[in-house]
C-alpha cells in the first residue's frame, strides 16, 4: 500500500510544517502549488534505523559504517535527494582532516532494496533546513 506524505519548510517563518499539521489545517494546496515562501519534501518511502520517515532534503550516515564514519569519527553526513530519477544520498565531507574526491558523490539510498515502510540502516541526523551547522567540517 502506498504511504503518500509531505512535509513542508516555511521559508518566511522558519519552521517545519509536519503531515499531521498539513492534513489538520487543510493546506493540502501548498503540495501542488507551493509559492516560492515553501519547499515541499516528500516522504521517500523508507524509515531510519530508529522507525522515523526519511524526507528529502533530511541529513543522514549509517552509524559506525566506513565512509561515513572512521574510527569513530565522523567523516560524511548525507543529503538526501532526488537524482536520476531514484532518491540518492549526496555525501557532504564533515571531517576538516578528510581528504579525497568523495565530497559531492552520490548513491542510491535504497540500493540494498529494502521493502517500502520498513526500517533501513540509515539513521536521521537531522535536515538541511532546521540543522544546516550540520553540514559544516567541523
Amino acid at each position: 500500500m502506498c504511504n503518500i506524505q509531505y512535509r513542508i519548510w516555511d521559508r518566511v517563518n522558519k519552521r517545519m510544517i509536519s503531515w499531521d499539521e498539513i492534513i489538520q489545517t487543510n493546506r493540502l494546496n501548498l503540495i501542488l502549488g507551493a509559492p516560492p515562501a515553501y519547499e515541499v519534501m516528500p516522504y521517500i518511502g523508507l524509515l531510519d534505523c530508529a522507525g522515523r520517515p526519511i524526507y528529502k532534503y533530511d541529513l543522514v550516515v549509517i552509524p559506525e559504517q566506513y565512509p561515513w564514519y572512521d574510527d569513530g569519527v565522523l567523516n560524511y553526513i548525507g543529503s538526501v535527494r532526488y537524482i536520476y530519477q531514484q532518491w540518492q544520498v549526496v555525501y557532504n565531507c564533515v571531517n576538516k582532516d578528510k581528504r579525497g574526491i568523495s565530497d559531492g558523490l552520490n548513491i542510491g539510498i535504497n540500493n540494498s532494496g529494502f521493502e517500502d515502510h520498513t526500517k533501513s540502516p540509515w539513521l536521521v541526523l537531522g535536515n538541511v533546513f532546521e540543522n544546516p551547522e550540520l553540514l559544516l567540517k567541523q
